[in-house]
């Protein structure tokens, strides 16, 4: 077994002397295998032990191992402990997930740099558990890889070796190792798949582990070709501008729902609500599709991402002193006065006759049945018959801000038009100017 792990660590990296390690240890057969090759290497490695207080006087003795087996072969190690319990019951989480997460939080302080290697002692039969918990939780391609050999800093050197062969090589060489109790339990998924379904499986086909084994290195070149290609795709999709992110609709027609999944996956898109998604870019103009992180709202040819948090509903401000800066979502708006001899008749920035507005002024989003008299016009005209007409995208109608004085009256909207009854004339001395940026 040393030989092969050998092959294996050099393969991986030739330049292992030269990293600084770190192995997550527990005093259990595979870690204390992990140490032992790592010895017979000289490699120097420091040990990082968890104690999450949780079986009493037996986590206690198994801190204790480390410390003396650290002592006895000159081995840095550092320990922490977790009130576990304690801190499961705050913030709600199963002592599982509370553990894993302390484990991970705690290891990453160790990652100062990129030639730092966390090593951890998963094998095959480990990967082989957590297919198994992934396909009975409902996972897509990702889930059925098992573990990553390389997940930075995190590097498993073990996954090649089955469980009987780490515990074939400890009878051999006599390895010290703790036994955790809790393994023999089958309250938890891992150790019913462990002890019932593994066994059962190896009946059947003696061969089976080496068979999944082969199955990750497929399902590995799988998911390495998809999202390569959903790379590739992500880059011929999105349209940035100062206006936000797009999605081009034709090219997001042209593409297979597996790499949109792959290439949209961080705005939320996934294999649960792909049939919803795929429904929305054949919907009309002005749909609005939702992920727990993101908006999608279509436009014609396009389609704008934006985040949750950039909303701008339900936002109202007022100013009455100026100078002064709003910002509005993704948006700032800028008030300021002018002399009337820097009048312009640009949409953006706004100019109003100062003279004729009641303070404070409101800013606010628009709501359905806003109207307000256009430039040049006597009566009255919907902000929504507004916004048509001037061909606004449905992402700027759900971002679009009006003005309104004191009175109630809308004044204008900014970055498009102004009220036609608070136009500048002959005897307008001062103007308010707003701009949109």
């Amino acid at each position: 077994m040393l030989a092969e792990f050998e092959k294996y660590l050099l393969n991986d990296f030739p330049d292992i002397k030269s990293r600084k390690l770190f192995l997550a240890v527990s005093g259990g057969k595979d870690s204390m295998v992990l140490s032992y090759l790592l010895r017979q290497l000289e490699l120097e490695h420091t040990l990082l032990h968890c104690n999450f207080q949780l079986r009493g006087k037996e986590a206690d003795e198994d801190e204790q191992f480390l410390l003396t087996y650290a002592k006895t072969y000159d081995l840095p190690i550092e320990i922490q402990r977790f009130d576990t319990y304690k801190i499961a019951e705050e913030k709600n989480q199963s002592i599982q997930e509370t553990a894993r997460n302390l484990r991970y939080s705690w290891f990453e302080k160790f990652a100062e740099n990129a030639r730092i290697l966390i090593l951890t002692a998963h094998h095959l039969d480990d990967s082989i558990e957590t297919f198994f918990i992934n396909l009975l939780r409902g996972t897509g391609i990702k889930g059925i890889k098992g573990i990553p050999k390389f997940n930075p800093p995190y590097y498993r050197p073990l996954l090649q070796f089955t469980a009987n062969d780490i515990f074939n090589f400890i009878d051999a060489q006599g390895i010290d190792y703790r036994e955790d109790s809790t393994n023999a339990e089958t309250k938890y998924l891992r150790n019913r798949i462990r002890h019932s379904l593994l066994p059962t499986l190896l009946e059947l086909e003696p061969e089976f582990k080496l068979k999944m084994n082969a199955f990750f290195q497929e399902i590995l070149e799988v998911n390495a070709y998809l999202e390569n290609s959903s790379d590739l795709a992500h880059e011929e999709l999105i349209d940035s501008n100062e206006h936000g992110q797009f999605l081009k609709i034709n090219t997001l027609k042209n593409l297979h729902h597996i790499i949109i999944q792959f290439s949209l996956s961080n705005y939320g898109i996934k294999r649960s609500n792909m049939n919803a998604f795929l429904d929305f870019i054949e919907s009309t103009s002005g749909a609005i599709f939702k992920t727990d992180s993101h908006i999608f709202t279509k436009d014609r040819e396009l389609i704008r991402i934006s985040q949750e948090s950039a909303k701008t509903e339900d936002f109202e401000a007022k100013i009455s002193n100026f100078p002064c800066s709003i910002n509005v979502g993704t948006n700032t708006l800028l008030f300021d006065i002018v002399n009337s001899s820097e009048l312009n008749y640009d949409d953006n920035p706004l100019q109003l006759d100062f003279d004729k507005l009641q303070l404070p002024l409101k800013l606010r989003n628009w709501r359905r049945g806003d109207k307000i008299t256009p430039l040049g016009m006597s009566g009255k005209k919907l902000i929504s018959d507004v916004l048509i007409d001037n061909k606004v995208p449905q992402f700027r109608k759900q971002e679009t801000i009006v003005v309104e004085d004191s009175s109630g009256t809308i004044v204008g909207i900014p970055g498009l038009l102004i009220n036609e009854f608070f136009k500048s004339d002959q005897l307008t001395k001062k103007l308010l100017q707003i701009t949109l940026s």
